[in-house]
């Protein structure tokens, strides 16, 4: 007979207490050295990997090769889940490469992929129209849509796709949008939900603007409600960007001219975690050929109005044609920003760090290396508002990886010369360089590498939150979330959180448990308890509205939603902000 879990009685504060405070090593697959790292070597060549976090500690990898394109899970010790060969994405052979990969919330992800295959088929390799496909995995790597994907975007004679995003802030719809050359040239958006099901029109809705896109380069973020701000430059306007607002229903509520921001090119773009965004970028002061250019960062918010004064702020008065700002959020209503410019007639790396009223915290530099323009930065942020860039050493012939770190205090704990986390003895380079977070601080990386056998093949390496590869770093927290059995069931991260209006408690059964599911406060006393019964084997979603078991609201606080599973329990972090 199962056992009810109603005389919980250990001490909440005891168990917290300990999770703040222990932290231990556990064993891994993953390699240690940097001239080795983890490899997945095959007898076909592997191009283009894209990678997610599983939300889990782990990742999920896509990659294309002749067999089509394939995804595999990887652990956080570093065992791959899917087996040696991964998954199938896409129907097999053809001409198709993975674009984007995001999570999806429940231990799986969704692929974008640009496929060539029609084009050729027509035999038309010279100039080819390539179509848009889209699928979903879950965490056993079983695709959950039509096994030849969902078509967003079909083959339309002389005219090609690119710059695809997808982003999604509930799970349950995901935005996609991506840059047309349908006359005139224009960026398209298309909504499918979580069963695979599209909400525009085929082939997308065009986005209004002024004038036709002669510039592919924007960005996207989430507006918190469904929809996403895009960045973008504006036509026939000086040298600025503008942002978009599209919202969940396919709607464009400002002007067709977008909102100036007034931070010149070369602009990237984050949330800000409340509906609105950040943008950076260089803005020139003179024209050619003196190049005189500062660098602006602005916040814009969610109803259109810019927070931090017309032109922004300044976060560096040296910057030139080279600087190119990278973002990532700071958690807190403001963001980190790097860029490389000339100070004192030296290249500097520096990394700044703005708060919600856009106040320049701290600046930081020194780093070891900087890198030019044209080679793009691999940004990694985190919940905790840290910044991890990796970056490739061009001054060597080995293809040198370090990956830097910079704390929202400002403090660099991996040092000024970064952590050496890739090394090989002959002359090799890391090809299409991705990362995600590991969920405790540190990141998960893979890069494409020509092997000794002359496959192209994927090369992954995990760096904890310390800086040192392959160190697995688990909490007490953690400890009480992995089970003796570490797939008997999987309690994912809830979402969205803060709470608005309600989160989603989602949870995976290896097989049938006794399950309790309870709400408790800070001092461990127990607000709600949501289910307190035998379940089934599978994936289960419990929705919590911020009330008590009486239906009265919750105070605005932190609050833990502790789920317990046949004697087992782990806990998760809720907060309630009405």
């Amino acid at each position: 007979m199962m056992k009810s879990f109603r005389d919980c009685s250990r001490p909440f504060w005891l168990v917290m207490c300990g999770m703040l405070i222990c932290s231990a090593e556990a064993p891994a697959q993953w390699s240690n050295d940097p001239r080795v790292n983890t490899v997945w070597e095959q007898n076909e060549n592997q191009g283009a990997p894209l990678i997610c976090t599983d939300d889990e500690g782990g990742a999920i990898v896509t990659w294309g090769s002749e067999r089509g394109i394939f995804a595999n899970r990887v652990d956080k010790f570093g065992y791959r889940q899917w087996g040696s060969n991964g998954a199938p994405v896409s129907p097999p052979a053809g001409f198709r490469t993975p674009t984007n990969i995001i999570p999806d919330g429940l231990g799986g992800a969704v692929i974008v992929w640009e496929d060539f295959t029609k084009s050729f088929e027509l035999g038309v390799p010279n100039n080819p129209e390539n179509e848009m496909y889209v699928q979903r995995v879950d965490r056993q790597g079983r695709r959950l849509w039509d096994s030849s994907g969902v078509i967003i975007r079909e083959r339309i004679e002389k005219a090609g796709i690119g710059d695809f995003e997808i982003l999604s802030d509930d799970y349950q719809t995901f935005m996609i949008s991506w840059f047309d050359q349908r006359e005139p040239w224009q960026w398209y958006v298309q909504r499918i939900d979580a069963y695979g099901q599209v909400a525009f029109e085929p082939n997308g809705r065009p986005v209004p603007i002024e004038s036709f896109a002669n510039n592919a380069r924007r960005r996207v973020v989430s507006d918190g409600k469904g929809g996403m701000l895009m960045t973008r430059f504006r036509q026939n306007a000086n040298q600025t960007a503008a942002v978009d607002k599209i919202t969940k229903e396919g709607e464009f509520p400002w002007p067709t001219e977008g909102i100036s921001v007034n931070t010149g090119g070369a602009f990237a773009t984050t949330s800000d975690g409340q509906g609105g965004a950040i943008i950076a970028g260089v803005y020139f002061t003179s024209p050619s050929p003196s190049n005189v250019a500062e660098g602006r960062i602005q916040r814009i918010d969610s109803a259109g109005s810019l927070l931090w004064g017309e032109n922004g702020k300044t976060f560096t008065p040296d910057a030139d044609v080279r600087t190119v700002p990278h973002l990532v959020n700071d958690n807190d209503g403001g963001a980190l920003v790097t860029w490389d410019d000339t100070t004192g007639g030296q290249r500097q790396r520096f990394v700044a760090r703005f708060n919600s009223r856009g106040k320049m915290l701290w600046k930081t530099q020194g780093f070891r290396i900087w890198y030019h323009s044209t080679i793009a930065p691999t940004i990694i942020g985190n919940d905790k508002g840290s910044m991890i860039w990796l970056v490739v050493d061009f001054n060597t012939t080995a293809g040198d990886l370090f990956a830097f770190k910079v704390d929202s205090n400002g403090t660099v704990p991996w040092g000024m010369e970064g952590v050496l986390i890739r090394h090989r003895d002959f002359e090799e380079w890391p090809y299409f360089l991705e990362a995600t977070r590991d969920e405790q601080g540190g990141f998960i990386a893979v890069w494409s590498e020509r092997r000794p056998s002359f496959w192209q093949n994927l090369a992954l390496q995990q760096v904890s939150v310390n800086g040192k590869l392959g160190e697995v770093v688990t909490s007490v927290h953690e400890r009480h979330e992995v089970p003796t059995h570490p797939q008997d069931f999987v309690f994912h991260h809830p979402f969205p959180n803060p709470l608005q209006p309600t989160v989603n408690l989602s949870f995976y059964l290896r097989k049938p448990s006794q399950v309790l599911l309870r709400v408790v406060n800070l001092t461990g006393q127990e607000i709600v308890r949501l289910v307190d019964q035998p379940l089934a084997q599978g994936n289960h979603a419990i929705s919590w509205d911020g009330r008590s078991q009486n239906k009265k609201e919750v105070v605005d606080g932190i609050y833990f939603c502790q789920l317990f599973v046949d004697n087992v329990s782990q806990v998760r972090k809720v907060v309630v902000l009405h």
